[in-house]
């Protein structure tokens, strides 16, 4: 396992290199979707299937094969990949980044926050939380259940990411959030 592991970390590298810009992923036609995002063109974020949640995964699978697969390499891929996210974003409103999240995007705050407490960076922290998305989190922070008819598998991972940010901070306002929930 741990060879093919390398193996296919090392493939991740050479995509990474060939971006040029730390981006690692399989959207397809995902250079045109992500300069439109950063653009401000936030409703490309729906002409695809769900891109951050796809994202979600690479960054899961990088954390993971850092930290169970003990793979150096992995930590140094999803931290550039972290700082394509920072700077994907960064020109973004809040107003912008919370229209974005109403389309399912996995767990990019728990990640982020990962990477957070990978490198003890605070533009990671500072990420996570601009994936929190305030109209699922406001109303449970306030012990108020608005999640009927809402998709479980799109909300769950929200919250999980609420609680790593809370247990990094000691945040209680999301503690209570993810308690509630």
């Amino acid at each position: 396992f741990q060879h093919r592991l390398d193996a296919m970390i090392e493939e991740l590298v050479q995509i990474q290199k060939a971006n040029g810009n730390g981006y690692i992923g399989g959207v397809p036609g995902s250079k045109e979707l992500w300069n439109y995002i950063a653009e401000g063109q936030i409703e490309a974020i729906r002409r695809k299937w769900v891109p951050w949640y796809n994202q979600h995964k690479m960054f899961a699978g990088l954390r993971d094969a850092y930290l169970l697969g003990n793979n150096e390499t992995a930590r140094d891929l999803l931290v550039r990949y972290g700082d394509w996210c920072e700077i994907l974003t960064s020109g973004l409103s809040d107003d912008q980044m919370q229209r974005m999240l109403d389309t399912e995007y996995g767990g990019m705050n728990e990640v982020l926050a990962e990477i957070y407490a990978i490198t003890g960076q605070q533009k990671y922290l500072e990420l996570a939380k601009r994936f929190n998305h305030i109209a699922i989190f406001d109303p449970l922070e306030n012990h108020q259940d608005r999640l009927t008819g809402l998709h479980a598998n799109t909300q769950i991972p929200k919250i999980v990411g609420m609680e790593r940010i809370a247990s990094l901070t000691n945040d209680k306002t999301l503690h209570t959030g993810a308690a509630f929930f």
